[in-house]
């Protein structure tokens, strides 16, 4: 007995530390990101709006209230997840739907994926967590017919176009399916529809196939499509192991575009080397590991509904933070085309900074009520 016994006591004190190491990884994530936006921005800022901090001073904001959320959430009854998933997808796709009001919907490069409502806002990103609780609910129910609620969402981001949130979403709702023993049948179904979706978008638009093009030789255009790729493999060249230090990158001195959004890994690698690459890496496979160990937890308390619904939304957020930090990292190391995902909590994005936030405040909420059970 006294042996079990101190199993037992050495299991919650692990646990205990999985859950102070998760709190360490949103915290030191975040205020990492903002030092190395402050250090990919900075010249570039002072180059287009005369102001150096512009950039930072936004991120920065927009991290206070993200963590401000990210701890409020953590302390809302669980329960409201349940009872809003409805009203808050119905809501989001309202959203994803009024980028095309004039007045409201904003349009830049060629896309239509922002609103302004006294601050700009990217809907895409507050859908995706929506369909994470919004998939929970209706697969903690065993009623799968619930994906056709999806139609409108995909057809509003293939107008937009954001192909790039239609493969986010796309993974992260198959990997949610498999967890859930969705019947093979349905399985096969999804899949099969969503890989030939996902083909025939790919090469449905000329500019798509280009990056497809770009991916596979780059050389072919190295002043245009493949102009990226190639800056952020001499970042990767110039890093080497080691780096050449914080605020030391080359590529931001306006060869790398996009440097503090969607390359701020071509930065963080060319200043801390593949050591830092590999460290960012690691910690998105922290956050991965948490969500699923949150969620198993979970599965050990008595209340049936919530217990499969929570495990759901766990495995669903760390999905959905794992899979755009594994995208973002293998796109800069030419392992996969450009797809405009951002690095999650890393990036300069005051949208994508928040929702990241707000998601890991809900997972965090299953961590403290499965450790209570």
């Amino acid at each position: 007995m006294k042996s079990e016994a101190s199993v037992l006591k050495n299991w919650w004190q692990s646990s205990k530390r999985f859950d102070i190491l998760f709190v360490i990884l949103v915290i030191g994530m975040t205020l990492f990101g903002l030092l190395m936006v402050y250090s990919a921005s900075f010249i570039w800022a002072d180059e287009k709006a005369q102001d150096g901090y512009f950039y930072i001073r936004r991120q920065a904001w927009n991290a206070i209230c993200g963590l401000a959320g990210f701890f409020a959430l953590s302390r809302v009854p669980f329960r409201f997840f349940r009872l809003g998933a409805l009203p808050f997808f119905l809501f989001s796709t309202g959203l994803l739907a009024a980028v095309f009001i004039p007045g409201i919907g904003v349009s830049a490069g060629g896309a239509r994926r922002w609103i302004h409502l006294g601050v700009h806002f990217q809907p895409s990103e507050c859908v995706k967590v929506a369909s994470v609780l919004y998939a929970a609910y209706f697969l903690s129910a065993r009623k799968y017919l619930w994906v056709l609620g999806f139609l409108p969402v995909i057809g509003l981001l293939m107008v937009q176009p954001d192909f790039g949130s239609i493969v986010q979403l796309g993974v992260v709702l198959m990997i949610m399916f498999f967890v859930s023993g969705v019947p093979l049948r349905y399985f096969l179904a999804y899949a099969t529809v969503g890989g030939i979706l996902g083909g025939v978008l790919a090469v449905a638009k000329q500019y798509r196939r280009a990056r497809l093009i770009a991916f596979l030789d780059p050389w072919r255009d190295p002043g245009g499509k493949g102009f990226q790729i190639l800056q952020s493999y001499l970042g990767l060249y110039n890093g080497g192991l080691f780096g050449l230090g914080l605020g030391n990158s080359k590529q931001k001195l306006f060869f790398l575009p996009e440097a503090h959004n969607d390359f701020l890994g071509a930065i963080i690698a060319e200043e801390l080397g593949f050591v830092g690459l590999l460290v960012i890496d690691s910690a998105y496979v922290l956050f991965v590991l948490c969500g699923c160990f949150f969620g198993a937890r979970l599965l050990q308390t008595h209340r049936e509904k919530d217990r499969h619904f929570g495990f759901l939304v766990a495995i669903g957020i760390a999905s959905l933070i794992g899979f755009r930090g594994f995208f973002n990292l293998a796109v800069i190391v030419g392992l996969v085309p450009t797809k405009g995902l951002t690095l999650p909590l890393l990036s300069y994005g005051g949208s994508s900074l928040c929702l990241d936030l707000l998601a890991l405040g809900v997972l965090w909420n299953i961590a403290r009520i499965s450790r209570k059970c």
